[in-house]
């Protein structure tokens, strides 16, 4: 098992231990001034704190405090794993109640960082509780304390003699301690949120997403039981394409992160047509006919980056991420209504509507079609990229397309391992998603 070494005492050069003493110097004589000391005095302190430095650099050691980085997280996890130390650790849920000004995952996680948790949640550390230093809870022959830096942020400090001390927020310590590789803050804010036992406006609206997805597979993954006897027509148009509408509201759930990032107060996501039909093994034709089919009965909604609205976060990835097959080509994005028995029975007409009309499949679904079965905004609604006006859009978002760097959002998985086994680099531009 790999040892924490790396972290608690780094290897490091004379140089970076120089440049660190410097900036402890001055820090500590931006401190002193600070505190209105006097000069005469301040330089005797200062000159004594800078023999204390530069003995440092002499004898090669790295001492102070460090942010914990998030290959580090994953090191730690690992030993504690490996060495049981997890289960040592009781973790006990709490029923927090947050002021009424914490309406969202910024003003909660503002809120949390500034609180002394540590002790509330792991029961080990309430008999520390009163003490400046203790035994570290998580690494034997550490020691520990918890305080808060400048910015008032609470730390939990773990320190090896002879090393450095590597710093710990409440985040920090719930990944380390609660979570797997891989997991986002997302994931750590919600796990913190369900130990605390609290709730906020945000939050709620996360847990409708969640909720609603839910509902959704379920719905899709029982449509021949369900929507073939009650929705026969629906059924008759969509069977052969559930997969896709399946892995459309899986792939929604990774952007459940922010209300900022929705539209009708619904998770806003994008994804390539072509990655879908790759992860699938489908061909990208038929993919977007069917992401147009499932448009045209309301089963899932394309949002035009123009509409009034759209967050410009995301118009600006929009422009930035934007393929380069026409000037006027940009990703597709989407949001995706709970599956409801309304929901269906429109669907249902919409799709006795297709039928009546002849439209059987995807292939016979077309802009001009729809515009005479239906009208020209409807229409307009599914099919409208040619009507973008890039340089309109870019004005709006405040994106200077001179400098923006066009990625291939169209290229495959198979198209980027081709490229890897080519000579050379092929730079930055794969797909972000």
């Amino acid at each position: 098992m790999k040892s924490l070494d790396h972290i608690f005492q780094p290897k490091v050069t004379k140089r970076h231990l120089r440049k660190k003493a410097s900036k402890n110097i001055k820090e500590e004589e931006r401190r002193l001034n600070n505190l209105g000391v006097p000069r005469e005095i301040a330089e005797r302190g200062l000159n004594t704190f800078r023999f204390t430095e530069m003995k440092k650099v002499e004898r090669g050691v790295l001492t102070g405090w460090e942010k914990v980085r998030g290959n580090q997280k994953n090191d730690m996890r690992k030993y504690l794993i490996h060495y049981n130390r997890l289960e040592t650790l009781t973790i006990q849920n709490t029923n927090l109640i947050l002021p009424r000004s914490v309406k969202s995952h910024e003003d909660f996680t503002r809120y949390v960082l500034r609180e002394n948790m540590f002790s509330d949640i792991f029961i080990e550390l309430q008999q520390y509780k009163e003490k400046r230093s203790f035994p570290c809870i998580l690494f034997p022959g550490n020691w520990a304390s918890v305080s808060k830096d400048g910015k008032g942020i609470y730390h939990y400090f773990t320190n090896r003699p002879e090393g450095i001390s590597v710093s710990l927020n409440i985040f920090d310590l719930i990944e380390i301690t609660c979570s797997r590789e891989g997991q986002t803050f997302a994931y750590h804010r919600r796990k913190l949120i369900d130990i605390l036992g609290c709730s906020y406006p945000e939050q709620k609206w996360e847990e409708k997403q969640f909720n609603k997805i839910r509902t959704n597979l379920n719905s899709i993954k029982n449509a021949k039981e369900n929507w073939e006897t009650q929705y026969p027509s629906l059924f008759k148009l969509t069977q052969s394409y559930l997969d896709i509408l399946l892995t459309l509201n899986s792939y929604s759930e990774k952007y459940v992160n922010s209300k900022q990032f929705s539209y009708k107060k619904e998770t806003l996501f994008f994804i390539s047509s072509r990655y879908l039909a790759n992860n699938l093994n489908r061909d990208p034709v038929n993919v977007r006919r069917a992401i147009n089919m499932f448009a045209c009965l309301r089963i899932i909604e394309k949002v035009p980056p123009d509409v009034q609205g759209f967050p410009h976060k995301f118009l600006q990835s929009a422009i930035r991420i934007r393929g380069g097959v026409t000037n006027n080509k940009l990703v597709t994005f989407f949001i995706i209504p709970k599956i409801t028995k309304k929901l269906l029975k429109d669907a249902e007409i919409k799709a006795k509507k297709l039928l009546k009309n002849k439209i059987s499949n995807i292939n016979k679904l077309n802009g001009r079609k729809v515009a005479e079965i239906f009208d020209d905004d409807f229409a307009k609604s599914i099919y409208y990229a040619k009507e973008m006006d890039i340089d309109k859009l870019a004005l709006k978002s405040g994106v200077d397309l001179t400098k923006c760097k066009q990625a291939n959002t169209f290229i495959t998985k198979r198209e980027v391992e081709r490229m890897k086994l080519r000579q050379g680099t092929y730079g930055d531009d794969v797909i972000p998603f």
